[in-house]
Order: structure tokens, then C-alpha cells, then sequence
């Protein structure tokens, strides 16, 4: 399998009371499988071949595990890997029959080997010689029982390309060709085009420019396809090493990160950092800066040479935006003013920053109102707004207290505005600190009224929770149970309502069968928690493990499906997860009644002694207990968190001047918010 997991990072993981975390957790049993594996077949632990691990105990065999040389054969990102079924590789050439065989394979839990014409992520195709071992149980049955199952991937391209004239490719094998002579970046532009192979001798050097390539890679495709012109048709001698193969074991996987954007870059090792970064400003349309993981500042060309030299996986990388060139000192507020021109004034009025210190300063304000000259319609109640962003930032619980205190700063606009201030300041944990703390010390009675009341706390959350990023999330996790609850014509189990016993038992197994599908997308789909709502669990959970240490997982659960899950679920229109036109008269039911259902899983409220139609809930409830908590435990791990702060900061650039726009915008929330008041 190539790698191994470190026994190590599974001695710092514990549950919740403390105690350390073992059988539950899903390094361990990736652990097991692959010693299990290795005592299988002992040959896996010499290969270095693409391989993946997927899980037969789970619903369409998932896959929970891949290694760097997966990635770098396919072009996906692990992010967008794990969980689905092998089959995404496949397309509208692969080979149905073969497809049947795997399936028969894996009903049968046996081994098999075949091979497939799969496509890459950019949509090359590559012929992939695919075998699958099953993993077998340690218990002695009969028959076995398998587990898991491995699979192993051989890209033998380089073994058919002499097979087939090129006048008869199609564009996917035109683009494996181009890849093969190192001319990956035109293999998307010729895909995009749809490029056939009788197509490639009608082209010339000036038509290879006039798609924007530099005359040397005109060149370059020139030389290659006169060279390509004199193959032999015939497939003799397939086990030379031709320029695919050669090209395969020199090359190395970079995979990029820019905001929630990953892409892999499979690329010769000889490539310089200047035409790296060239290939990155065609597939993602801008120009950026490239850093090494861990490190600020940009790469060197010395840098970048020596790591492509030692590399031995996947290396990871920043992506920097490079910042635009100043203008003339007479437009330097258009940025300002842009931004603002959203603002709830609509004034497009020119605005001044100053750069004074004192401007964050709530103890060193300006001297005369018109100094700010912000907004010239608002310039009389902004400058009167006054805000120690200093000491905000920094987290003093007295600077925060005071501002929410102020007259008029607990609505949602100002929320809103103080989110983005953390957030862009990448200050984002100190105001969940203060908020979580204020909380407790409030002495809430129970999770139901933690963040429940009318305050600038509450307030804040809820913009954490409804704003554009979370809904993306959300409508990948929910868009899919929601579509199949409004379909349901009724979930009501009352049966003083005149609901059957036996309708209310299928209603009530339907909906545990639901809950339980929605925790294990959750569960899987735990890399696309945005990061923010990440930090505030962590935050939430110091706070409880500190104050209710014997109750905080619980807690933490419950207020997580209160405050995020359930409210999208009863207005599941205006959040996007479904569309207007297929709302019924039974449907506001349902979705009453399925969040209640759901939140009651989450506090794990019923009894053991439910009976009737509630029992199908409460056996749902006892089982996904434990997955809840493990996913819990993943959500508010430090490490991870850290991990995607420091990939955060490195890939997003924030200037001084965004800085000082997120701090306008807060002054002119407060100050709407307080004429409002008046």
C-alpha cells in the first residue's frame, strides 16, 4: 500500500470523558486493514503503485483511503476521492463488460484483474489495468468474510499507444498523447475543443500560438507529432520504455490549494517554477504566487528545483494571488469605495482611509468629524463611531463586553459586519471565545437555550450559520434528504391523528433510515466543513469541557443540529436546498416533523423503553450515538483545524487596505444600527 499510518497520532486522540480512543476510530481501523492486507498479500507493502482501500461493510464500497500515487494518476484531489465508488474514473468508452465482471467480482467478495479505459479528472483518457484483492476478517468462517477491499491501479497506456494509428484516436487519447510529450497544459485546451486525431495533421506552428501557446510549445508540438507521424502502426516491442512510460517515473504530483479550490498538477520534474506557474494561470485563469506547505514566503527557483529533484510523493502547495499594481494616488480609495458601494447608504461618494495608528483607536479618535470623510451623507454618524479595534482583535473579554453593550449594536448587520472583521483579520476563535464564554457564564438552562436569546452572541452565530459558505455546505450535505422528505406525502406518526400503526412504523423506520443516511454524509464529508464553523466547535467545545465536563459532547451535538442543521431543514426554500416548485400542502409537516426527529437523535432524549412508532428512532438514536461523537471529535480536532488555518492564511492574501475596509464596514453597520434605534 505504500504508506502506513502512524501509531502515534492515535495515542493522542480521546473521547469525550477523557479516556483514549481506539475501535471507534477510523485510523485504527484503517490500521488494521492494512495489516490484515499485508498478512494477505505481503507483496503490497514493497509496491508503490496506486492503490485505494474501500470499505464492503458500506453502502455502493466506498473509498475511505488512497495513496499520493492515485492522485498523481488521476488529477483528483483526495478531498473529492474519499467516499465515492471507484466508478467515477470511468466513461463513455469504458468497457461495459468489464464493468460487469467487477461488479459480479465484488458480489462474490473474490479477486479479479482487468482492464479498463478510464479518464482523467482534465478528461484524458488512460488505459488502467485494475485489479481488486479482497480483505478478509481475521475470524475463520465460511465463507470469509470480507471487509474491505484493495485495489490496485496500473496506468499501461504506454503500452497501447503504439497500437493505434492516430488518425482514429478520439480527443481523450489525443490528450493522452499530448500528456505522454509533456504537453499536459495543451491536452486541456485540445479537450476543450474536442480535438479528434484526424484533426492533429491540420494543424500548424501559428495554429498552435493563435490558442495562446508560446512559440517553443508550438514548436515542441510540431517535433512531437512529425515523431508521432513515423510510429509504426504495429504493436510490437510494448515492453520498450517509450516517452510515456519514461515520462511517468520521472514526473511528480502538485497538488494546489486556493480558497475551497484544490487541483493536482502532474508534471516532469524537470519543469521550472516559471512554467509551473504559467500551466496554473491556464487552468485556473489568474496569476499566482507559489508556496511550499509550512512555508510564507514564495518559492525560489533554487527552492523549487531542489524539492522537485528529492521528491518522492505528492508535494503540497500555497497558492498566492499576486497582488495588482498600485494605481495613481488619485484612485487609491476606488477599492474602498467599491466595496462599499453595497453599503446600505448607496453612496458612491469618494473616500479617504487614513494611515494613522489612531484610526483603530477608540482612545486617540480624529480630531474634527470631517477628517474621516468616509461616506459624505453618513460622514456625521460614522465619524462619531469610534472602535478599539486593537483591543477587540486581541480578544480582551472587557473591550468586546463594552462594545455589545453599546445601544444598537445587536442587530444582525452588525453581526455580520463583526464576523467579517475577525475572519478577515484571521481572528475568527477569539470572537467565538468571547461568545461561547459570555454564553456559559449566562447560566443557560439547557443546549435548547445556549444561543437562543435576542443578543449580539446569538446573532453572531447565526450569521456563522446562514452565511454563504455554510449554505454551500449545507446544500451538499441536506439538498439530497430534502428532496426525498418533500416527496414523502406524509410523515405524521401520531395515531390520534388517525395514522395507522403500521403506516406510523414505516413513517418511523423511513425517517431513521434518512437520519442515519444524513450522519454518515456528514461523517464523510467532514473535509468541506467550512473552517470558520470548524473553529467555533472548538471553541464551544473548550468552553463546555471546561464548565459541563461530563455532559460537553452531548451539548456540543445538540447545539450544532439546533442552531445549523434544523433551522435549514424547516425553510429548506430560502436556503437553497430545494426548489420552490416542488413544496406540497403536506411538506411544512414534514419538515416539522423530521427535524424534530433529527434533533431528538442528536440529544439522544428517548428512552429505552419507546414503544410503538418511536422505536424504530430510538434503536437509530442508540446506534449512531457513537458515530456522532467520533465525528465530533474529528470536527473540533486541534490539529486538523491548525492545519487548514495555516493552508488559509497562506492562500488568501489579505492587504492592509481589506483590513480597513472590514473595519469601515462595521462603523457603518453600527451606525445604521443606531439611527435606527434613535
Amino acid at each position: 500500500m505504500g504508506q502506513k499510518v502512524s501509531v502515534e497520532k492515535l495515542r493522542d486522540i480521546k473521547t469525550g470523558d477523557g479516556r483514549p480512543l481506539y475501535s471507534s476510530h477510523f485510523e485504527q481501523v484503517l490500521l488494521d486493514v492494512q495489516n490484515r492486507s499485508y498478512e494477505q498479500y505481503p507483496w503490497l507493502a514493497e509496491g508503490l503503485q496506486s492503490c485505494t482501500v474501500t470499505d464492503n461493510f458500506l453502502p455502493d464500497n466506498p473509498i475511505i483511503w488512497i495513496n499520493d500515487e492515485f492522485e498523481k494518476m488521476t488529477l483528483y484531489p483526495k478531498e473529492e476521492i474519499l467516499g465515492r465508488n471507484c466508478r467515477f474514473l470511468q466513461g463513455k468508452a469504458t468497457s461495459r463488460e468489464a464493468v460487469a465482471d467487477i461488479k459480479a467480482a465484488l458480489a462474490l467478495g473474490s479477486s479479479i484483474q482487468v482492464e479498463l479505459l478510464n479518464y482523467r479528472k482534465d478528461g484524458v483518457a488512460f488505459f488502467n489495468d485494475f485489479q481488486i484483492l479482497p480483505v478478509y476478517a481475521r475470524q475463520v468462517t465460511v465463507p470469509r468474510i470480507v471487509t474491505h477491499f484493495i485495489a490496485i491501479q496500473i496506468d499501461v497506456t504506454h503500452l497501447k499507444e503504439t497500437g493505434k494509428y492516430f488518425e482514429g484516436w478520439s480527443p481523450a487519447e489525443v490528450g493522452s498523447w499530448l500528456v505522454s510529450e509533456e504537453l499536459g497544459d495543451m491536452s486541456r485546451v485540445f479537450l476543450k475543443k474536442g480535438i479528434h486525431g484526424y484533426e492533429l495533421a491540420k494543424l500548424n506552428k501559428e495554429d498552435i500560438e493563435a490558442m495562446g501557446f508560446s512559440n517553443k510549445e508550438a514548436l515542441s508540438f510540431v517535433t512531437s507529432f512529425e515523431k508521432l507521424k513515423k510510429r509504426p502502426t504495429e504493436a510490437n516491442n510494448k515492453q520498450k520504455e517509450t516517452p510515456r512510460l519514461a515520462s511517468m517515473k520521472n514526473s511528480v504530483a502538485i497538488k494546489c490549494f486556493l480558497d475551497d479550490c484544490i487541483q493536482v498538477f502532474t508534471i516532469p520534474k524537470s519543469t521550472s517554477l516559471k512554467d509551473f506557474s504559467t500551466s496554473v494561470k491556464r487552468a485556473m485563469g489568474s496569476s499566482y504566487l507559489v508556496h511550499f506547505a509550512g512555508n510564507p514566503n514564495p518559492a525560489t527557483k533554487e527552492e523549487w528545483k531542489s524539492t522537485l529533484k528529492n521528491a518522492s510523493q505528492t508535494i503540497l502547495v500555497k497558492l498566492n494571488r499576486k497582488k495588482e499594481k498600485e494605481s495613481k494616488a488619485s484612485s487609491s480609495g476606488k477599492s474602498v469605495r467599491r466595496s462599499l458601494e453595497t453599503s446600505p447608504s448607496g453612496s458612491s461618494s469618494d473616500t479617504t482611509i487614513r494611515d494613522s495608528e489612531s484610526e483603530f483607536d477608540e482612545e486617540n479618535p480624529p480630531s474634527t468629524p470631517g477628517s474621516t470623510r468616509l461616506f459624505r451623507s453618513e460622514s456625521t454618524a460614522i465619524a462619531s463611531v469610534f472602535i478599539n479595534v486593537k483591543k477587540l482583535l486581541e480578544g480582551e473579554e472587557e473591550a468586546l463586553t463594552q462594545f455589545a453593550t453599546r445601544e444598537g449594536v445587536d442587530s444582525k448587520e452588525v453581526a455580520d459586519a463583526l464576523l467579517n472583521l475577525y475572519s478577515v483579520h484571521g481572528k475568527s476563535p477569539v470572537l467565538f471565545r468571547w461568545v461561547v464564554n459570555t454564553e456559559i457564564m449566562r447560566k443557560f438552562e439547557s443546549s435548547n437555550t445556549f444561543l437562543r436569546g435576542n443578543n449580539i452572541q446569538a446573532k453572531i452565530f447565526t450569521s456563522l450559520f446562514t452565511n454563504e459558505q455554510s449554505n454551500r455546505y449545507l446544500q451538499k450535505i441536506l439538498a439530497p434528504t430534502m428532496e426525498r422528505v418533500v416527496k414523502e406525502e406524509s410523515l405524521e406518526l401520531d395515531t390520534a391523528k388517525g395514522v395507522s400503526m403500521d403506516d406510523a412504523l414505516k413513517r418511523s423506520t423511513w425517517i431513521a433510515k434518512e437520519i442515519g443516511e444524513l450522519i454518515g454524509k456528514l461523517k464523510s464529508s467532514i473535509n468541506s466543513c467550512p473552517l470558520a464553523i470548524r473553529e467555533a466547535m472548538l471553541e464551544m467545545k473548550k468552553g463546555l469541557d471546561a464548565k459541563y465536563p461530563q455532559n460537553s459532547t452531548l451539548m456540543l451535538i445538540s447545539v450544532f443540529f439546533l442552531k445549523f442543521l434544523v433551522p435549514a431543514i424547516l425553510e429548506p426554500v430560502s436556503r437553497g436546498l430545494i426548489q420552490k416548485e416542488s413544496i406540497t400542502s403536506s411538506s411544512p409537516s414534514n419538515f416539522r416533523i423530521f427535524a424534530k426527529l433529527l434533533q431528538t437523535v442528536a440529544n439522544d432524549s428517548l428512552s429505552e423503553g419507546e414503544k410503538g412508532a418511536m422505536v424504530p428512532i430510538q434503536v437509530a438514536a442508540t446506534k449512531l450515538h457513537s458515530s456522532l461523537t467520533s465525528f465530533f471529535i474529528k470536527l473540533c480536532s486541534k490539529n486538523e483545524i491548525q492545519s487548514m488555518r495555516e493552508m488559509m492564511d497562506a492562500s488568501i492574501t489579505i492587504s492592509p487596505k481589506m483590513k480597513e475596509e472590514s473595519l469601515l464596514k462595521l462603523k457603518l453597520a453600527v451606525a445604521e444600527s443606531q439611527k435606527r434605534e434613535i
